[in-house]
Protein backbone atom coordinates (compact mmCIF):
# COMPACT_ATOMS: atom_id res chain seq x y z
CA UNK A 1 0.00 0.00 0.00
CA UNK A 2 2.70 2.47 -0.80
CA UNK A 3 1.57 5.65 -1.16
CA UNK A 4 -1.70 5.47 -0.01
CA UNK A 5 -2.66 6.86 3.71
CA UNK A 6 -5.70 5.34 5.35
CA UNK A 7 -7.70 8.53 7.05
CA UNK A 8 -10.46 8.63 9.36
CA UNK A 9 -13.13 11.12 8.10
CA UNK A 10 -15.31 11.47 10.86
CA UNK A 11 -17.70 9.90 9.30
CA UNK A 12 -18.45 6.12 9.49
CA UNK A 13 -16.80 5.08 6.84
CA UNK A 14 -12.60 5.02 6.38
CA UNK A 15 -11.05 5.55 3.16
CA UNK A 16 -7.88 6.09 0.62
CA UNK A 17 -6.85 9.75 0.13
CA UNK A 18 -3.61 10.73 -1.87
CA UNK A 19 -1.31 12.41 1.03
CA UNK A 20 -1.74 16.02 1.49
CA UNK A 21 -0.26 18.59 3.57
CA UNK A 22 -2.57 17.33 6.31
CA UNK A 23 -1.68 13.62 6.20
CA UNK A 24 1.38 13.65 4.34
CA UNK A 25 3.10 13.26 8.55
CA UNK A 26 1.31 9.85 8.48
CA UNK A 27 2.85 6.43 9.01
CA UNK A 28 2.83 5.09 4.96
CA UNK A 29 4.48 1.85 5.95
CA UNK A 30 6.11 -0.43 9.22
CA UNK A 31 9.51 0.61 8.04
CA UNK A 32 9.15 4.17 8.49
CA UNK A 33 8.92 3.64 12.91
CA UNK A 34 12.86 3.09 12.73
CA UNK A 35 13.14 6.35 11.09
CA UNK A 36 10.25 8.15 12.99
CA UNK A 37 11.85 11.25 14.43
CA UNK A 38 10.14 13.84 17.50
CA UNK A 39 7.54 13.83 18.92
CA UNK A 40 7.25 10.20 18.10
CA UNK A 41 8.44 8.05 20.84
CA UNK A 42 9.81 4.55 20.70
CA UNK A 43 10.11 2.88 23.77
CA UNK A 44 10.65 -0.77 25.35
CA UNK A 45 10.89 -1.79 29.21
CA UNK A 46 11.11 -4.73 30.50
CA UNK A 47 11.70 -5.98 34.56
CA UNK A 48 15.00 -6.90 34.92
CA UNK A 49 14.66 -7.38 38.80
CA UNK A 50 13.25 -10.55 41.07
CA UNK A 51 9.46 -10.68 40.61
CA UNK A 52 7.08 -12.92 42.29
CA UNK A 53 3.25 -12.85 40.73
CA UNK A 54 0.76 -13.43 43.15
CA UNK A 55 -1.91 -16.48 42.74
CA UNK A 56 -4.97 -16.52 41.20
CA UNK A 57 -4.65 -13.00 41.10
CA UNK A 58 -3.94 -10.10 38.89
CA UNK A 59 -0.16 -8.98 39.45
CA UNK A 60 1.03 -5.84 38.37
CA UNK A 61 4.81 -6.38 36.82
CA UNK A 62 6.86 -3.22 37.79
CA UNK A 63 9.29 -2.43 35.28
CA UNK A 64 12.76 -1.33 35.56
CA UNK A 65 14.95 -1.35 32.83
CA UNK A 66 14.57 0.49 29.61
CA UNK A 67 16.21 -1.75 26.98
CA UNK A 68 15.67 1.45 24.41
CA UNK A 69 14.12 4.98 24.30
CA UNK A 70 14.22 8.08 22.11
CA UNK A 71 11.87 9.28 24.08
CA UNK A 72 12.46 11.54 27.78
CA UNK A 73 13.96 10.03 30.68
CA UNK A 74 10.59 10.10 32.88
CA UNK A 75 9.02 8.01 30.48
CA UNK A 76 9.83 4.88 32.22
CA UNK A 77 8.41 6.49 36.05
CA UNK A 78 9.60 5.39 39.66
CA UNK A 79 6.26 2.88 39.85
CA UNK A 80 7.31 0.78 37.43
CA UNK A 81 4.87 2.61 34.53
CA UNK A 82 4.97 4.08 31.17
CA UNK A 83 4.09 7.90 31.75
CA UNK A 84 3.65 9.31 27.91
CA UNK A 85 4.63 12.85 27.10
CA UNK A 86 2.33 13.44 24.69
CA UNK A 87 -1.24 12.98 24.37
CA UNK A 88 -2.25 10.57 21.55
CA UNK A 89 -2.98 7.19 20.08
CA UNK A 90 0.18 4.92 20.56
CA UNK A 91 0.73 1.32 19.43
CA UNK A 92 1.74 -0.74 22.77
CA UNK A 93 2.26 -4.33 23.20
CA UNK A 94 3.59 -6.48 26.48
CA UNK A 95 4.17 -9.86 26.92
CA UNK A 96 4.76 -12.01 30.21
CA UNK A 97 6.75 -15.41 30.14
CA UNK A 98 7.74 -17.31 32.85
CA UNK A 99 11.15 -18.76 34.24
CA UNK A 100 9.21 -21.16 36.65
CA UNK A 101 8.79 -24.00 34.95
CA UNK A 102 5.19 -25.59 35.56
CA UNK A 103 4.09 -29.22 35.36
CA UNK A 104 0.61 -28.92 36.81
CA UNK A 105 -2.44 -27.68 35.16
CA UNK A 106 -1.91 -23.69 34.98
CA UNK A 107 -3.60 -20.31 33.30
CA UNK A 108 -1.57 -17.13 32.17
CA UNK A 109 -3.45 -14.19 31.11
CA UNK A 110 -2.06 -10.41 30.17
CA UNK A 111 -3.36 -7.32 29.97
CA UNK A 112 -1.84 -3.73 29.10
CA UNK A 113 -3.84 -1.66 32.01
CA UNK A 114 -4.44 1.98 31.46
CA UNK A 115 -4.13 3.76 34.66
CA UNK A 116 -3.31 0.66 36.61
CA UNK A 117 -6.57 -1.28 36.96
CA UNK A 118 -8.06 -4.20 34.35
CA UNK A 119 -11.12 -1.74 33.42
CA UNK A 120 -12.57 -1.16 29.87
CA UNK A 121 -9.77 1.00 28.86
CA UNK A 122 -7.63 -2.07 29.14
CA UNK A 123 -6.19 -4.20 26.41
CA UNK A 124 -6.57 -8.14 26.91
CA UNK A 125 -4.33 -10.62 25.68
CA UNK A 126 -3.97 -14.26 25.23
CA UNK A 127 -4.91 -16.88 28.01
CA UNK A 128 -2.89 -19.96 27.93
CA UNK A 129 -3.61 -22.93 29.42
CA UNK A 130 -0.96 -25.72 30.06
CA UNK A 131 -3.26 -28.91 30.84
CA UNK A 132 -1.30 -32.09 32.09
CA UNK A 133 2.15 -30.95 30.65
CA UNK A 134 5.30 -28.94 31.80
CA UNK A 135 6.64 -26.02 30.88
CA UNK A 136 7.21 -22.68 31.37
CA UNK A 137 3.10 -20.33 30.49
CA UNK A 138 3.52 -16.87 28.70
CA UNK A 139 1.06 -14.89 27.49
CA UNK A 140 1.11 -11.86 24.69
CA UNK A 141 -1.35 -8.56 24.45
CA UNK A 142 -0.68 -6.03 21.34
CA UNK A 143 -3.29 -3.40 20.48
CA UNK A 144 -4.08 0.59 19.92
CA UNK A 145 -4.21 2.78 23.12
CA UNK A 146 -5.15 6.09 23.33
CA UNK A 147 -3.45 7.78 26.28
CA UNK A 148 -2.56 11.46 27.99
CA UNK A 149 -0.01 12.68 29.37
CA UNK A 150 -1.84 11.66 32.90
CA UNK A 151 -2.45 8.20 32.22
CA UNK A 152 -0.26 5.13 32.87
CA UNK A 153 0.35 1.85 31.00
CA UNK A 154 1.34 -1.25 33.15
CA UNK A 155 1.60 -4.86 32.29
CA UNK A 156 -0.63 -6.84 34.22
CA UNK A 157 -0.65 -10.63 34.44
CA UNK A 158 -2.74 -13.12 35.63
CA UNK A 159 -1.88 -16.78 37.06
CA UNK A 160 -3.34 -19.37 38.63
CA UNK A 161 -0.26 -20.17 40.37
CA UNK A 162 2.80 -18.09 41.96
CA UNK A 163 5.00 -17.62 38.81
CA UNK A 164 8.90 -15.52 38.91
CA UNK A 165 9.01 -14.12 35.25
CA UNK A 166 12.54 -14.35 33.53
CA UNK A 167 14.82 -11.58 33.97
CA UNK A 168 15.77 -10.49 30.74
CA UNK A 169 14.69 -7.93 28.00
CA UNK A 170 12.85 -10.47 25.51
CA UNK A 171 10.45 -11.30 28.76
CA UNK A 172 8.31 -9.14 30.48
CA UNK A 173 8.34 -6.22 28.31
CA UNK A 174 6.38 -3.37 27.09
CA UNK A 175 7.07 -1.76 23.58
CA UNK A 176 5.56 1.47 23.30
CA UNK A 177 5.66 3.74 19.59
CA UNK A 178 3.42 6.16 18.87
CA UNK A 179 1.63 8.85 19.06
CA UNK A 180 -0.12 8.48 15.64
Amino acid sequence: MTGTTWTDTGAATVGAVPPTAATSNAIQSISQIATMSSPYIKVRAFRAGSFTTAAAAFSTIPLDTIQYNNGPSSILGSDGMIHVPVAGYYAVSGVFMSATTESTNTTVATILSKNGSNNGESIYGDQVNIIGIEGSPSSSVSGLMYLTTTDTLSLMVWTQVALTPYKIASANFISIVGPF
